[in-house]
């Protein structure tokens, strides 16, 4: 269906708006979303929805998902987990996917060891924000209405952390 799903910044399932729109998962501060909420229920589905996609941090997208079906084949290919980084840029908020698998990383069909967070954050392009992590899973994760990957809130730091659901 069109559907806009909403998410806060933590990566919490707030709801849907169903508009008009091609189906994507927005991310939005938790002021930004209780804004939407408290909206004049008078307001259209395709305005809330238009309000959320400009207001949104961050989302994923048909290239998000284009990026990642991409990952998973080559993990498939592979028969071993891939790792990636999901980043945007203040001018386009579509989430961004890059495969920082090399060589030297310890990995199998069923686990990968990812280097040290700086090794990490090293492989983000100026200008690029990172919102998280990742792993695939194969390509059962890319069934179903769910995107790929959710946020969890972070033990450290400031950043969200989108991790590849098991």
């Amino acid at each position: 269906g069109d559907t806009t799903r909403i998410y806060n910044l933590e990566g919490i399932y707030q709801f849907d708006i169903n508009d008009s729109y091609d189906n994507e998962e927005h991310y939005l501060s938790n002021e930004r979303i209780i804004g939407l909420e408290k909206s004049n229920k008078s307001l259209s589905n395709d305005v809330k929805g238009a309000w959320a996609r400009t207001n949104s941090t961050f989302y994923v997208g048909e290239q998000t998902r284009i990026e990642m079906l991409e990952v998973e084949k080559r993990s498939e290919i592979d028969q071993k987990e891939r790792l990636f980084l999901l980043t945007y840029t203040p001018d386009c908020t579509q989430l961004c996917v890059l495969d920082v698998t090399d060589s030297s990383l310890d990995r199998s069909s069923n686990g990968i060891t990812p280097p040290a967070a700086w090794i990490l954050r090293s492989k983000v392009k100026k200008g690029e924000i990172l919102v998280g992590t990742g792993h695939t899973h194969g390509l059962y994760s890319l069934q179903g209405t769910d995107p790929p990957w959710v946020l969890r809130k972070p033990s450290t730091g400031r950043n969200p952390i989108i991790s590849q659901k098991a």
